[in-house]
């Protein structure tokens, strides 16, 4: 035997008994730990349960429908004031037209598509001069018509002045 081998083996014994001690320690850690959890999960369902329990016996099946209808009619109103904040009030442009006409413009046909903003006039002019002030009087930015254009512009026996308009107004115009 050489010397000192006997104390080499004598500390990896040592060393050995170490690592299964620590590793006793770090398994009875983990086993406390896991038990200690399940104890907890236990504790905090019990918990849930109790405070269910407590909370059907203030809100009882009715005052739980009740509960739900007032949320219904709640999401209801709030749909319905979209909905208005939304509509296009069609008078609101036949308003604008009349307030915009002038007195010697007569309209025969109108064709308005709410969606779009857009509109289709047919109508009767005095003369060439009332027509071009007509288009003056809808072309004001407080009108909120806009891309104004006139087209088959004829003058019939009697000296009035046929023709049609195409404009578009801003749909905001047609809120309230």
């Amino acid at each position: 035997m050489l010397p000192g081998a006997g104390s080499v083996s004598f500390s990896l014994d040592k060393f050995l008994r170490i690592g299964i001690v620590a590793a006793a320690s770090l398994l009875v850690v983990s086993l406390v730990a896991f038990g200690g959890f399940k104890i907890y999960g236990s504790f905090a369902s019990k918990k849930i349960e109790k405070l269910r329990s407590e909370q059907a016996a203030v809100f009882t099946a009715a005052d739980q429908k009740e509960a739900e209808r007032i949320i219904s009619m709640e999401k209801s109103a709030a749909a319905l004031q979209t909905l208005l904040n939304k509509h296009i009030y069609v008078s609101e442009f036949f308003d604008l037209v009349s307030k915009y006409t002038l007195p010697r413009i007569q309209w025969t046909a109108c064709v308005f598509n709410s969606s779009k903003g857009q509109a289709s006039l047919s109508g009767e002019a005095g003369d060439y001069s009332t027509l071009a002030k007509q288009l003056l009087s809808f072309e004001g930015d407080e009108t909120g018509f806009e891309n104004i254009k006139i087209a088959n512009v004829n003058l019939d026996r009697t000296g009035v002045v046929d023709f049609e308009m195409s404009l578009e107004i801003d749909s905001k115009k047609l809120q309230k």
